[in-house]
């Protein structure tokens, strides 16, 4: 049975792509803060539509940067992605009451209950090199944001789902990002996406949906 990392071992071998997870999020939302700005029949206050919007600038901000930081952009039904990176595979959701959300279909389900076939026992001291990894498989994990008051980045955190249902979710171990901006980064860059994805088609997948392909059945 394979190991799940611990918090500090997985924001280890993610390195920098935490950093520029939390810039894209920065600045995919100042994007739709103003987008929503510009067309007055958009309500920020409708978090479907918002998340949308978010999500779309997102994957563009992210799109140039796979190769430089070593990760690929998997696109699920739903409008929806992942990142995987080595061993991890990478979800985005944003917050629900400040919490990380539930699943909201199977697919999701399914997403959430991935890890619990992993050891989740600690590694003793000295027996470091001895501890593995899931080959050929992935541990999955989850990125959720929430909004300030003024509709702008609060935080991002990453958590390691053990199991969850439709109303509940046991984490194994959850930590947030710490923000470049505090954080002494110099490299922090605002960046903007100039153009609307045609893409992602903004729906919500039925709880009904299902489907047996390990990387589609990852979906939003």
């Amino acid at each position: 049975m394979h190991d799940i990392p611990s918090e500090d071992e997985a924001f280890e071998k993610l390195g920098p792509l935490k950093g520029l997870w939390y810039e894209s999020l920065y600045s995919a939302i100042l994007d739709t803060n103003q987008h929503f700005k510009d067309n007055c029949d958009h309500r920020p206050d409708l978090p479907p539509l918002f998340s949308w919007h978010v999500r779309s600038k997102f994957q563009t901000l992210l799109e140039p940067h796979t190769n430089a930081y070593n990760f690929a952009i998997v696109p699920v039904p739903g409008g929806s992605f992942l990142v995987t990176h080595g061993v991890f595979a990478c979800k985005f959701r944003k917050a629900f009451n400040g919490k990380l959300p539930p699943p909201t279909n199977k697919t999701q389900l399914r997403y959430y209950n991935a890890n619990s076939g992993l050891s989740i026992w600690p590694t003793l001291p000295g027996w470091e090199q001895l501890r593995t990894f899931p080959s050929g498989g992935t541990v999955n994990l989850l990125v959720y944001y929430d909004l300030d008051p003024q509709h702008e980045l609060a935080w991002v955190k990453i958590a390691c789902p053990r199991c969850a249902t439709l109303t509940e979710v046991e984490c194994l171990w959850d930590k947030p990002i710490d923000n470049p901006l505090f954080s002494g980064s110099s490299g922090f860059e605002v960046k903007h996406s100039t153009e609307e994805r045609e893409d992602l088609p903004f729906e919500e997948l039925p709880f009904e949906e299902d489907d047996d392909n390990p990387l589609t059945g990852l979906a939003e």
